[in-house]
């Protein structure tokens, strides 16, 4: 899949099916490449273990490539599981440990206290200001009665 930022990268996300013996289909997530490093065929490492997500919905514009192969803007989960003839797991497996060249792509944002103390301190000076404001309203009503 096309348009992955890993940081402030452009790459890519390499997806692979794997059919399961329950009849139905499994895609992996192998890792990320960036955009223009050589693409080659991987395929899964001897005790891979991974995370399980949501399949990766993508809000794409008119003329966005939605396909199940190739290079593509997101993945075609119908067309997928009409080509294989079976059904599609409704989640993807993202490898913790890909095999090289790939990168792990992180499955959750970093966590950043700065953003978190930014909105703390945003809130608190907004109900400064509405005691204050609230104050100055009680007190001219006062004086005014």
């Amino acid at each position: 899949m096309t348009n992955a930022w890993l940081g402030r990268e452009p790459g890519l996300r390499q997806f692979q099916a794997f059919r399961l013996a329950d009849g139905s289909t499994l895609l992996v997530e192998l890792g990320w490449q960036p955009q223009h490093a050589s693409r080659r065929a991987l395929g899964l490492p001897d005790g891979a273990t991974g995370r399980w997500l949501p399949l990766p919905a993508r809000l794409t514009l008119p003329g966005a490539r939605l396909a199940y192969e190739g290079l593509t803007d997101a993945i075609d989960p119908v067309g997928l599981a009409e080509r294989l003839g079976q059904p599609l797991r409704a989640g993807v497996v993202t490898l913790e440990n890909p095999p090289g060249p790939l990168r792990p792509r992180p499955t959750r944002p970093p966590f950043s206290p700065d953003r978190h103390y930014a909105y703390a301190l945003q809130w608190l000076l907004i109900g400064l200001c509405l005691v204050v404001g609230c104050a100055v309203l009680g007190r001219r009503r006062h004086e005014s009665a």
